[in-house]
């Protein structure tokens, strides 16, 4: 399934390793030193303000071993204009309709 993450963006929920609120983020230094080159770009290309981030790889459990390849040349961290339990609920109800 895939989940729409803000402005044109679009993730497959099999690749979401995390959705972090953007205040979870301001709490901690190293954090924030980590994430706000991130926040900085997307802010430069956006008018909208930085909710929260959306981290995804595609090295996943289904994938072969030699498909594999590091986690941090395979992933991706997106700033999303939505917030983050937004977000997570959105997960949940794709969730519950593939079990129904």
């Amino acid at each position: 399934m895939v989940l729409h993450i803000g402005r044109d963006t679009i993730v497959t929920t099999e690749s979401i390793i995390a959705i972090i609120d953007i205040e979870t983020v301001n709490i901690s230094d190293e954090m924030r030193k980590y994430f706000r080159p991130i926040k900085m770009e997307f802010e430069k290309t956006s008018k909208e303000e930085c909710k929260s981030f959306v981290i995804t790889t595609y090295n996943y459990p289904g994938m072969r071993k030699n498909e594999k390849r590091e986690i941090k040349d395979r992933s991706k961290i997106y700033c999303s204009t939505i917030s983050s339990s937004t977000l997570q609920k959105r997960c949940g109800m794709i969730k519950e309709k593939k079990i129904l």
